[in-house]
């Protein structure tokens, strides 16, 4: 780039069915190279993305942490709203803030990460939420468990 750069820190959320994971990968379509092609389109130059964490194919995200670094002069609520309309409703920005120090690295820079599954434990099925939960219909035995 030649505007003079910052580093931003973004909180995304996404539906993973459609994602090979989160790191890019040329061979197919992540949540990175996703978020890289419609930033370097705003940007007009190429931008790299770096994620607090990866998640394998099919895997959701409600909070995932990422550094980027945009010219210094754009408007972050802007690139949230220009992001939310190229890339959703699958992969949207929660939030989008000028990060604390420069060399903030969304990845090595985590102190926690908190993970959740979600277990549907219904005689049937609920198509609702079948991307996001996992179904047991027989009862489970939460003493044992």
């Amino acid at each position: 780039m030649n505007a003079a750069v910052r580093r931003a820190r973004l909180v995304i959320a996404y539906d993973g069915s459609a994602f090979f994971g989160f790191a890019k990968n040329n061979d197919v379509v992540t949540v990175a190279g996703t978020l890289e092609a419609a930033l370097s389109t705003i940007c007009q130059s190429p931008v790299t993305v770096t994620g607090a964490g990866r998640t394998d194919t099919g895997v959701h995200a409600w909070g995932q942490v990422i550094s980027v670094d945009l010219p210094e002069h754009f408007d972050l609520a802007d690139i949230q709203r220009r992001l939310n309309k190229m890339c959703g409703p699958v992969v949207v920005v929660r939030s989008a803030e000028w990060a604390p120090t420069p060399g903030f690295n969304a990845r090595f820079d985590a102190i926690w990460r908190h993970y959740r599954y979600t277990v549907l434990n219904t005689p049937t099925p609920n198509p609702f939420l079948a991307h996001t939960a996992w179904h047991v219909r027989h009862p489970l035995n939460l003493h044992l468990m």
